[in-house]
């Protein structure tokens, strides 16, 4: 019983529903078994950029991964982002030299922008909103992305199909997902762990949106659904 990985599935989404990036970029299965990340890291096909997405539980296990890939594959472009990532980052880069870039806050735009930017001769990052990056062990920060409103991105990863594949290989695991209906929230809760966007203005997403997620889940016999809101 695994959780479908929702917030990879949103950022590959959305950068495939970019006509340069789709074009231009190969996008591999994502990865969300925990297995061992020096074989992960091993397994990979000489990977232009290794995107990860963090949060509490698998912090640690994301560091290894993003250390294992830069050693087997140096040449990989290394980027974390998820709640986990520290806003403050002094100091981050002397700590895990393995990363290349911190993406703050909601990673669809930001992430796609990387991309793009990558796929420059003499690519610049610093010209790219909402990072940190690694500059000789040296945090630089980039300027403030503004949050996005649902309008930006509304490509779901059920049903732009990017996990039918994973269906395919694994059809002996039982999936589950995560359900979205809107971001951010106005409390700011001491108990709450839900993510970087508390005390924030809520912008929900369709009605047309949330109905066909929930028939996806349907159609694909998803017995259990974690509600992100």
């Amino acid at each position: 019983k695994v959780f479908l990985p929702y917030s990879v599935g949103l950022l590959q989404a959305h950068a495939k529903a970019q006509p340069d990036l789709k074009e231009s970029y190969q996008f591999a299965r994502p990865i969300f078994l925990r297995e061992n990340p020096s074989d992960v890291a091993k397994s990979l096909d000489s990977p232009d950029v290794l995107g990860i997405s963090c949060y509490i539980w698998n912090w640690e296990w994301s560091k290894a991964l993003a250390g294992e890939t830069k050693s087997t594959h140096p040449n990989s472009l290394i980027v974390m982002g998820g709640p986990q990532v520290p806003n403050r980052s002094d100091g981050f880069f002397q700590e895990h030299p393995y990363v290349d870039i911190l993406v703050h806050g909601e990673g669809e735009l930001t992430f796609s922008d990387v991309l793009r930017e990558r796929l420059k001769s003499n690519p610049n990052y610093l010209e790219v909103p909402g990072l940190t990056v690694n500059q000789n062990g040296n945090s630089a920060r980039t300027i403030f992305r503004p949050r996005v409103t649902t309008d930006n991105f509304p490509h779901s990863p059920y049903l732009t199909g990017e996990f039918d594949e994973l269906f395919r290989v694994h059809p002996d695991l039982e999936f589950h997902a995560i359900s979205e209906t809107h971001r951010g929230c106005p409390y700011r809760c001491r108990f709450c762990d839900w993510g970087s966007l508390t005390y924030a203005k809520v912008y929900p997403f369709s009605d047309e949106r949330v109905k066909a997620e929930y028939d996806w889940i349907a159609n694909n016999k998803i017995e259990f659904v974690y509600n992100a809101d």
